[in-house]
């Protein structure tokens, strides 16, 4: 007999626990894929539009110097509408939610003056309030969500209670991924440093086989060739390499009679094994 088929998940109600734990896990999803920078910003947009109230949304992430930038919106406009508060002198609700760590809401009313910049354009746009919430972990602020709609009102407490949950949620896996990335950093830090050590040591094998003393005079000859000639120490090292494997004669002369420790680089002296003693 075959077997009966499954029964399609069911979608929990709105507000309820089960909903709640759903939209977080699935934001809890993105946090595999650190290749994709944008894609907890994405979806953070994507499930705030289902809150009731929420007619648009954005994400700006802190980058260097702390400076905020736009990374995932849900209309051209609302990337417009955010950028002008980020930009803006005069700043707005994302710029306080930031720079205080608490959520900041404009909601316009007749006669305000407050953001006078950004509360005609919001209103072009029929959106009558703009609501920030800041992504902090601990003491940082690490982003902020901002949130758009025609009445705040409109978004119950159930709503409010999702957005901070999922506010929460992205902050931590900012957090994750900014750790992702130093630490990646940090390993190609070491690689470059590695593969560089390598090459230099090469070249002072190339040099002591052309009649250096010792490695510390190959190293100091390498390192006197960088200055004079304004290299970094790795490119002088590399052209030695170089030329040896070619056959080229090295850019690094030999060492002098007259530069301190002498060896037999120098042809006119014999060295002081073979030195007859006076």
């Amino acid at each position: 007999m075959p077997r009966p088929r499954g029964r399609a998940e069911e979608t929990p109600p709105v507000g309820s626990t089960a909903y709640v734990v759903r939209q977080v896990m699935t934001l809890i999803d993105t946090f595999v894929d650190s290749r994709r920078r944008d894609r907890l910003s994405r979806t953070l947009v994507r499930l705030s539009l289902e809150v009731d109230g929420v007619d648009g949304a954005a994400v700006a992430e802190a980058r260097d110097g702390d400076a905020l930038e736009v990374m995932a919106f849900s209309s051209e406009d609302i990337r417009h509408l955010t950028d002008l508060q980020l930009n803006d002198v005069d700043g707005g609700p994302a710029v306080d939610a930031v720079r205080n760590g608490e959520p900041a809401l404009l909601e316009r009313r007749e006669g305000d003056r407050q953001w006078t910049l950004l509360a005609p354009f919001a209103d072009e746009l029929g959106h009558h309030y703009a609501y920030a919430v800041p992504l902090r972990r601990r003491s940082e602020t690490l982003g902020v969500l901002v949130l758009y709609g025609h009445h705040f009102h409109d978004v119950e407490d159930a709503g409010h209670q999702l957005l901070g949950a999922l506010a929460q949620v992205a902050a931590i896996g900012l957090a994750q991924a900014r750790a992702v990335r130093a630490s990646n950093e940090r390993a190609d830090q070491l690689e470059g440093a590695l593969a560089t050590r390598a090459v230099i040591e090469q070249a002072k094998g190339v040099l002591l086989a052309q009649g250096y003393p010792d490695p510390d005079a190959a190293f100091e000859a390498l390192r006197g060739h960088a200055r004079t000639h304004r290299k970094r120490l790795d490119e002088v090292a590399h052209d030695v390499v170089r030329r040896a494997s070619s056959g080229e004669g090295s850019p690094v002369p030999r060492q002098r009679a007259d530069e301190g420790t002498r060896g037999p680089a120098d042809p006119a002296d014999p060295g002081p094994a073979r030195r007859r003693p006076r």
